[in-house]
């Protein structure tokens, strides 16, 4: 899950010997379970499974073999900024391309896309993140929450799905949608 901090601007208070005057306890509680969690990364992990997703390309990169990943790419209007936010089991970060003025963009879409100019700059930052074992970022797979039931409402979903974890998975194809009676 996640936890949320309330922002602080106090810890505590000491007189001029060290004395602790008075403590201001961190508040704390939870943003989102565990379940939804997990679920709002399997859908980010959609982008790097699924034909046609925006971020296949990050498996020509090391730490592709070596940890689960997802992401999503971004493109502002006149493709002014490229984003893409990326997730492994040890770390969420951000990648942003753009100008600071608004005015100053990409010329068209092939150059100002998320997925063309910031999503190869974050695979390249996340092999150093991975290259370097004193940052002792973890690695491998996310962790399903052991009560965590998924069921799919969808009869040519369930034939299709090996289990929502399988990397072998695939949607379903337009022919066989066609097939079912459902397109």
């Amino acid at each position: 899950g996640g936890t949320y901090t309330e922002p602080y601007f106090l810890t505590r208070i000491e007189d001029k010997n060290g004395n602790v005057l008075q403590e201001f306890p961190v508040r704390t509680y939870e943003a989102i379970s565990e379940e939804t969690a997990y679920l709002m990364v399997h859908m980010l992990r959609g982008s790097v499974q699924e034909r046609g997703g925006t971020s296949m390309k990050l498996h020509s990169y090391a730490f592709g073999r070596k940890a689960e990943f997802g992401g999503k790419t971004g493109t502002t209007q006149d493709y002014a900024d490229g984003w893409f936010i990326g997730i492994t089991p040890g770390l969420v970060s951000g990648l942003w391309v753009g100008g600071d003025e608004p005015s100053i963009h990409f010329k068209n879409g092939f150059y100002g896309q998320g997925g063309r100019v910031a999503l190869p700059a974050w695979g390249a930052y996340m092999d150093k993140v991975y290259a370097d074992a004193s940052l002792e970022i973890e690695k491998g797979s996310f962790k399903r929450p052991s009560n965590l039931s998924v069921e799919l409402d969808c009869q040519i979903y369930r034939d299709a799905a090996h289990g929502l974890d399988s990397l072998d998975y695939r949607p379903p194809t337009a022919d066989s949608l066609k097939k079912a009676g459902m397109l």
